[in-house]
């Protein structure tokens, strides 16, 4: 039996013609369907959430080259690593932009403006953290920081 026109729809992003299933409805319990077909519009808010995510990252990296007060500073952190779902992935999305922009356009302000943020978050990080003396570590806790130095960067590619 071939299909009735009601029973199918053109999708007006791909233009295929498609079962109405393959639409999403416009309200709940209403007749009519939307233009875009369900993998179409899959598509589109995949596209637009990586969008997000990278005008935020921009955001971040603006924000965090001009911080000079380091609490704000982990405030942001606390807050991007938040909404990247936690601080591995957050590392790695602001990695990979990072790369990205380096590469594409070595010199260019925004790589500078990363790597100025990167410097910032350094410098706010060490003077966070408390002043201990070389000579108050065991070397058990001295290979210890190694360690976890050597894993945070293999964590983020960082080639040694």
């Amino acid at each position: 039996m071939p299909p009735t026109p009601t029973t199918v729809q053109v999708c007006t992003s791909c233009g295929r013609l498609r079962p109405l299933g393959y639409f999403r409805a416009t309200r709940r319990g209403a007749e009519t369907r939307r233009g875009q077909c369900r993998l179409c519009h899959a598509s589109y808010e995949k596209c637009r959430r990586l969008a997000g995510r990278a005008k935020a990252l921009s955001h971040f990296q603006t924000t965090m080259r001009k911080e000079t007060n380091a609490v704000r500073a982990v405030n942001l952190v606390g807050e991007m690593t938040r909404r990247f779902g936690g601080v591995q992935k957050f590392a790695e999305l602001w990695h990979a932009r990072l790369w990205g922009l380096c590469a594409q356009k070595p010199g260019s302000r925004a790589a500078l403006s990363g790597l100025t943020a990167v410097i910032r978050l350094m410098q706010h990080c060490s003077e966070a953290r408390p002043k201990r003396n070389l000579d108050d570590f065991t070397d058990e806790e001295i290979e210890s920081e190694i360690q976890a130095i050597r894993e945070t960067a293999d964590a983020l590619g960082v080639h040694r």
